[in-house]
């Protein structure tokens, strides 16, 4: 499943706040609220790049952040350090959540999920 946005998780803090702005101002984006009341997820975006980036904080995501950062790879995009998902995890927030386009996801998701334990295991077997 592919889709235009992706989605950083972060610790609601001022400091962040600001730094959310900063980036904003930096990139030319807005910042607004899609889901408020109902949530806290903050949307950059730049129309004219297609750029839309979801802020997610652990209260917009269902789980906590040293849930999510337990299972977490370390990968290095464009000379920065960034924390990505396990895809385990992505699923549990994605049933908490039960929205529809959630419930669509987890097919792909799980999917997934089940082919990388098949090449797991058929790396062990050989």
């Amino acid at each position: 499943m592919t889709t235009l946005d992706f989605d950083f998780c972060y610790r609601k803090t001022p400091t962040n706040a600001r730094k959310l702005k900063a980036l904003a101002r930096e990139l030319g984006a807005v910042l607004s609220m899609p889901s408020a009341p109902l949530s806290d997820r903050v949307r950059l975006e730049r129309e004219d790049m297609s750029l839309q980036v979801d802020f997610l904080a652990e209260d917009a995501i269902g789980v906590n952040f040293a849930f999510l950062r337990s299972g977490s790879a370390v990968l290095t995009v464009g000379g920065a350090t960034v924390r990505v998902a396990d895809l385990r995890h992505v699923a549990a927030m994605k049933r908490r959540a039960g929205r529809p386009k959630d419930k669509a996801a987890l097919y792909a998701i799980e999917a997934t999920i089940e082919e990388q334990r098949r090449v797991r295991k058929n790396r062990r077997a050989h």
